[in-house]
């Protein structure tokens, strides 16, 4: 929205817009998420992977309403509005992720493996157009879950968030181990060296 994670110049109607948008989004809002967990043999010569035993695929989405919603409130000429609930939107879908990481993080020490960070096609240094490796190995994403990729590698609806994670008996090699310096989104993210970021949770 434009807003460092730690601003103190939000304006009182910023605040109070935030919060009724907040609370309008919970009727909007519906998480839906998959996992899986693969041998990494599967995906020999794929360089994210080359430190892996094991490779685990997540998809989360928050569903279409809330995209549609801000599309018609630009539409009504609500742009701050809009503004507002679509940043609420990526919010959501990220803690949706970062559900399903913990789920994965939790099966993967039932099976005595060590987790990496979560990270996602298009960044960390990992091409947008390996989106295909992690909806290939699933079936039928779009019935499961309701969420698809197009030949852009995009995914609809637009708050859905693709990731893998490392799997390993010993001590996990990050893929990003430097984080925000190694980023090649790092000159365009607001969330730079922020928690906000899901490379930088653990």
């Amino acid at each position: 929205m434009g807003y460092q994670p730690d601003s103190k110049h939000i304006s009182s109607r910023i605040a109070e817009m935030v919060e009724k948008e907040i609370e309008y989004s919970l009727s909007l809002i519906e998480p839906r998420g998959i996992f899986k967990i693969f041998d990494v043999d599967r995906f020999k010569g794929i360089e994210v992977f080359k430190n892996a035993d094991k490779v685990a695929f997540g998809i989360v989405t928050i569903g279409d309403k809330l995209e549609k919603e801000v599309s018609n409130l630009f539409k009504k000429g609500e742009g701050a509005k809009a503004l507002i609930l679509d940043g609420i939107g990526s919010a959501a879908a990220e803690f949706t992720a970062n559900l399903l990481n913990r789920k994965i993080n939790n099966r993967a020490k039932k099976l005595g493996y060590r987790a990496s960070k979560r990270f996602s096609p298009g960044y960390v240094n990992w091409l947008v157009e390996n989106q295909d490796i992690i909806f290939n190995s699933f079936e039928g994403t779009e019935r499961k879950i309701g969420v698809r990729l197009t030949s852009s590698k995009m995914m609809v609806p637009l708050k859905s968030v693709s990731f893998a994670v490392n799997l390993g008996e010993n001590t996990i090699k990050e893929v990003n181990p430097e984080q925000c310096s190694s980023c090649s989104l790092r000159e365009k993210c607001l969330n730079v060296n922020q928690p906000a970021c899901s490379i930088n949770r653990d």
